[in-house]
């Protein structure tokens, strides 16, 4: 599953499920599913726990507003 592919993005560039939610104004069950589609970024840390990447959260906000940015 590509979403949950080792990186070498730095680990202050992770986020918790939580966190993600946060950001995208979502629940974290829902960001689960996102990570599980393959639409976010993720990597099991060594103690079992999901971190979505941080770059995959800003790309998805993006493409979320553009539609709106478009919008006359």
């Amino acid at each position: 599953m590509p979403s949950h592919t080792p990186s070498t993005t730095p680990a202050n560039e992770y986020l918790t499920p939580a966190d993600a939610a946060r950001r995208l104004g979502l629940m974290p069950a829902r960001v689960r599913q996102l990570v599980d589609a393959g639409e976010l970024r993720a990597i099991r840390s060594v103690t079992g726990w999901r971190l979505i990447e941080l770059a995959s959260v800003e790309r998805l906000l993006a493409q979320r507003q553009a539609p709106r940015e478009a919008a006359p």
